[in-house]
């Protein structure tokens, strides 16, 4: 597999440029991420910003290789800057409708969950979110929708626990938000699932969930109506931030792999073997970096102009990331 990367916006001195996410309209990449200020006290920085790159998707493919850094043939603007952004997660969810989850932390270290629908995606106005029976979530994965229905990964902690876990969010054009699953977290005593990422695959549905306490990794669970789910099996050590599509019929899986102690990858698996998860997965790392794990490995993919395509962010020494892109080509769907 060819695999072809190139700097999408380059780092700068106490900036912090991250968690990247796209989603293709009409002829046109929308590239979504955060950028911050570096702070040693805090993970991710501070003062954090939510913007949007956006490319010509011609002008971006042919400039890929070409041009550096691509950010040149694009334009970006600040979508959200209320207090410290966190993150954004833009989704299609049908032909003419998309969605933006996006959350921060204000002085007090509260956090707010909100999201955006549009029907193209460019942004203005966002709801901060708070749904019956949750103490507090936060979205994760990619959305979709189905018989009229929106369904937002995401992960959280139901009522009166001290823990988080999986979940499943439902609402109907944005109004009447539900849970509508959650999955164990801290069954057997000292795991606990966050991130979770969900995918269509044959009659049913995978979920990938980060496992957020030591040593760390991925985990998957399988549901043929999204309501019931099997046990949660651990998949692979050492990995974090799962970010998986189903892309013309193929199930693919971005994350973090943790290769050392301070040298990490972004990875990339394809999976033949679904939903038993025995074997024959084809596994990538696209690249590597060094510094601490956590600055860098977060990634989304999908299809631009027929090729496929995954965007991340880089870590380095110095604690100031920044973006990057992986091309795989036409080839990948042969």
């Amino acid at each position: 597999m060819k695999i072809q990367t190139e700097t999408v916006i380059p780092g700068e001195e106490a900036a912090y440029t991250a968690f990247p996410t796209f989603v293709t309209c009409r002829g046109e990449v929308f590239l979504y991420y955060r950028k911050g200020v570096v702070d040693k006290a805090g993970s991710h920085g501070k003062q954090g910003r939510v913007h949007c790159m956006r490319f010509d998707e011609t002008d971006f493919l042919n400039g890929f290789g070409k041009t550096r850094p691509l950010c040149q043939l694009g334009r970006d603007h600040v979508v959200f800057g209320e207090g410290n952004e966190m993150d954004a997660i833009v989704s299609k969810l049908g032909p003419q409708r998309y969605c933006l989850a996006t959350r921060n932390y204000d002085e007090e270290k509260v956090m707010r969950t909100f999201i955006s629908f549009s029907d193209k995606p460019i942004f203005k106005e966002r709801k901060a979110l708070e749904i019956q029976g949750l103490d507090w979530f936060a979205f994760y994965g990619k959305a979709f929708s189905a018989n009229g229905v929106d369904v937002f990964p995401a992960y959280g902690s139901l009522k009166g626990e001290i823990f988080g876990r999986p979940l499943l969010l439902t609402s109907h054009q944005g109004r009447d938000w539900k849970p509508l699953a959650s999955l164990p977290s801290y069954w057997d005593g000292k795991t606990v699932l966050n991130e979770s990422s969900l995918a269509g695959v044959g009659d049913g549905w995978v979920l990938f969930m980060r496992q957020d306490t030591a040593p760390f990794g991925l985990w998957v669970a399988y549901s043929k109506d999204l309501l019931q789910w099997s046990k949660p099996q651990k998949w692979r050590e050492a990995a974090h931030a799962p970010m998986a599509l189903n892309i013309r019929g193929r199930l693919c899986l971005c994350f973090r792999n943790i290769l050392e102690k301070d040298r990490a990858a972004i990875a990339l698996s394809v999976f033949k073997d679904v939903p038993t998860f025995s074997g024959g997965d084809e596994l990538v790392n696209l690249d590597t970096y060094v510094g601490s794990v956590y600055d860098g490995g977060y990634g989304d993919l999908g299809a631009v102009g027929g090729e496929l395509f995954v965007f991340y962010y880089h870590g380095n020494e110095e604690g100031e990331p920044f973006l990057k892109a992986a091309r795989l080509g036409e080839e990948f769907f042969d």
